[in-house]
């Protein structure tokens, strides 16, 4: 439901891309909770993020005052209640995902443009960075400015791009 608000449109017969088109993989799940670790109680992710008193649990799931209390008052979590968390969470970036792309320029709408690992990629980067940074990052001004031929970028594997934002 959450969805329909982002794109009414699906991929028609004229073979363009819409936002609705990228959806991450469980390659792409598999490789985000392998950066991001399990923990089953909170911690503090950075120095930063220690000072202002923002702390992390599950795959790198942010805890928020708008989180249930079971979430916020938790001394630890269950693997099962992480997996929800990290299924919530991935919704709602793949979601924000699909937002900045609601109107790829003309020349990105072609389809064999893209491979599975490089939407992966830019779902991770949004998981990582935060979806109010992900069209400020590299990654997303790079593939914006991208003139044609400019297929290169798009089948870089997908590790490399991972390696480039989270090293």
């Amino acid at each position: 439901q959450v969805e329909r608000v982002i794109d009414e449109k699906s991929t028609p017969k004229d073979n363009t891309v819409y936002a609705n088109d990228f959806n991450i993989s469980q390659e792409g799940l598999e490789h985000i909770k392998k950066y991001e670790k399990l923990s089953l109680t909170p911690y503090y992710a950075t120095k930063y993020e220690k000072q202002i008193g923002k702390q992390t649990i599950g795959w790198g799931h942010v805890i928020k005052s708008s989180d249930p209390d079971w979430i916020k008052k938790a001394d630890s979590i269950t693997k099962e209640q992480a997996n929800k968390l990290f299924e919530e969470d991935m919704q709602l970036y793949v979601i924000a995902y699909r937002r900045a792309l609601t109107n790829l320029p003309k020349n990105l709408r072609n389809p064999n443009l893209y491979t599975q690992g490089f939407i992966d990629a830019g779902i991770s980067i949004v998981y990582n960075s935060g979806a109010s940074n992900f069209k400020s990052s590299p990654f997303f001004k790079t593939w914006m400015n991208c003139r044609i031929p400019c297929r290169p970028f798009m089948t870089t594997p997908a590790t490399t791009w991972w390696t480039w934002t989270t090293s």
